[in-house]
């Protein structure tokens, strides 16, 4: 048997069932509403994995209806709280309300209070996180991934993935080992998939690198790496979650079909 670790997460998915691009019209849709054009690697990703219900628990959203910017964000919010805007005056209202400044001007000004994001997802279980791309790095085909969390300001925003094809990568290898959520093992069994936890034993005995397939760290955990590797003989995937700050929580899963 002989593993490879050289899968991207488009190429993954495609083999997981993946195999029509059926979010393609929705995301050029989306593209001309928001006046973006996505990076290829993300527009591709999506176009396979839309709506797919693997990712019905997944950090990254799969809807392209759900993809919009910064300024879309606070422009709801500032519709929800328009009226009590109106009844302050300025300075109450700077003292009261991050939004307030973005309330007493136009749009097209918004830019001089903060840069925009393209926000592609946030933690599924909170939603105390939101993952986002910088809209001057759209024309980017692997840009870096921000986050900005809850308590923060909105023009806080800190490195989360120095590439996208990580974040991605990250984001199937966390649905694909079932930590948080089993979700991958009931959709992948309908389907016909084998599906099995590994023992780290079993893992261990494997003729896997772990060097080559540990490479990308896990949104989950004290110190966790994961990745896949991938058997193409058995059509055998493993997907591997080694916390090591915390090796209760590591999670090997075996997919086969």
């Amino acid at each position: 048997m002989a593993f490879t670790y050289d899968l991207t997460a488009t190429e993954i998915i495609q083999k997981l069932g993946c195999t029509e691009p059926l979010g393609a019209a929705a995301l050029e849709q989306v593209e001309r509403e928001k006046g973006v054009k996505l990076p290829s690697l993300l527009f591709r990703f999506l176009s396979y994995a839309a709506n797919c219900p693997l990712f019905s628990t997944s950090d990254l959203w799969v809807d392209p209806s759900r993809l919009h910017t910064q300024y879309d964000f606070i422009e709801e919010w500032i519709e929800d709280d328009r009226e009590y805007f109106e009844g302050l005056d300025p300075d109450e209202g700077e003292a009261e309300s991050e939004f307030y400044p973005y309330f007493r001007l136009p749009r097209a000004e918004w830019n001089t209070l903060a840069e925009d994001y393209l926000h592609i997802g946030s933690d599924f279980g909170a939603g105390i996180v939101t993952f986002a791309l910088h809209l001057s790095d759209l024309s980017k085909n692997d840009p870096t991934v921000y986050a900005n969390f809850e308590d923060d300001s909105l023009t806080s925003w800190s490195v989360w993935d120095d590439t996208l094809s990580d974040f991605l990568m990250r984001s199937v290898c966390d649905v694909l080992c079932c930590d948080e959520y089993d979700t991958a093992k009931r959709v992948l069994t309908k389907e016909g998939w084998n599906v099995r936890n590994l023992s780290f034993e079993e893992f261990s005995s494997l003729p896997i690198d772990s060097s080559a397939m540990l490479r990308w760290r896990s949104g989950y955990g004290v110190d966790p790496v994961c990745g896949c590797a991938y058997e193409e003989a058995e059509n055998r995937f493993i997907f591997a979650k080694v916390d090591r700050g915390d090796p209760q929580r590591t999670v090997i899963m075996e997919y086969r079909k």
